[in-house]
């Protein structure tokens, strides 16, 4: 296993070692399954909004969420280790930053997409 790259999914799509997650139309796009945001199928009687999920950030994957995943790897061509943001959900790798800008406020005060 080489070191991530960016649009990529850290773990393959893999959830519990099972294939889940796909990305068909390669490095640095959507993943599938996506969320829904549509309008329930059936009417339930009472006004509807989709079913939409309000969330911080949107990464390159289009999941909607408020936390970022980070991960710590060594990059032996670089020779540090560095910090890997990636989606809580299907692990797409958003960002790639030495740790030692990860960790200094000054330089990185937020994770953004």
């Amino acid at each position: 296993m080489g070191f991530p790259q960016i649009g990529t999914l850290l773990n393959g799509g893999l959830v519990n070692g099972l294939p889940f997650f796909t990305q068909p139309s390669g490095p640095g796009t959507l993943v599938f399954p996506q969320q829904p945001k549509i309008f329930p199928a059936q009417f339930q009687g009472y006004v509807q909004w989709p079913m939409a999920y309000p969330a911080m950030y949107y990464p390159g994957c289009g999941h909607a969420i408020n936390l970022y995943e980070i991960f710590f790897q060594y990059n032996p061509s670089a020779g540090e280790v560095y910090a890997i943001i990636a989606c809580p959900y299907c692990s797409f790798v958003q960002q790639v930053m030495p740790e030692t800008q990860y960790y200094n406020y000054l330089q990185t005060p937020l994770i953004v997409s």
